[in-house]
């Protein structure tokens, strides 16, 4: 199919992991995936993998200032997005004790704050089509409170606020 013909949904942390996992699923349901992560030889490994025309965008989302180059390769490539799944996720065992706040920052920004940016722009009608969905996957560690995960549970639990404050909107 051509890509305007064909569903697309873009996935986050798509080269493992669940991201890698909800990639193979939606792909073998038909959907064309656009897969985004930081790590180009694992993107690559897992577009192998994949049936179809799909497409890889190596980003790190840690930089937050140009997340909509992401929404504006798919314009560019004629699709429309029916979802996001926001999958990344750094989830580095860090004691309090130890951190700095270049970790407490590229954590939240990864695990939470590229979420809202991701979000506000997939709203444009220019890049997704009207009853467009967002799944945003979490982690346990947002409840658990275990010693070394402070930095990581903490991103979690601001990216589930974030999504239901979302949600509301």
């Amino acid at each position: 199919r051509e890509a305007m013909d064909r569903k697309y949904v873009m996935i986050t942390g798509a080269s493992s992991g669940v991201g890698k996992d909800a990639t193979q699923y939606l792909n073998s349901l038909g959907y064309g995936i656009v897969l985004v992560a930081r790590n180009e030889k694992k993107l690559k490994q897992t577009l192998d993998t994949l049936e179809g025309d799909n497409y890889i965008i190596s980003y790190d989302l840690n930089d937050l200032y140009n997340i909509e180059s992401i929404f504006k390769q798919c314009s560019d490539n004629g699709m429309k997005l029916y979802g996001l799944v926001h999958a990344a996720g750094e989830a580095d065992l860090i004691p309090i004790r130890v951190a700095n706040m270049q970790d407490v920052n590229r954590s939240l920004n990864v695990n939470a704050n590229s979420f809202l940016e991701l979000a506000r722009i997939f709203g444009k009608k220019k890049y997704s089509v009207d009853g467009s969905r967002i799944v945003v996957l979490s982690s346990i560690e947002a409840v658990l409170c275990e010693k070394g995960h402070a930095i990581y549970a903490g991103s979690k639990n601001l990216l589930e606020t974030y999504a239901k404050i979302y949600a509301k909107e």
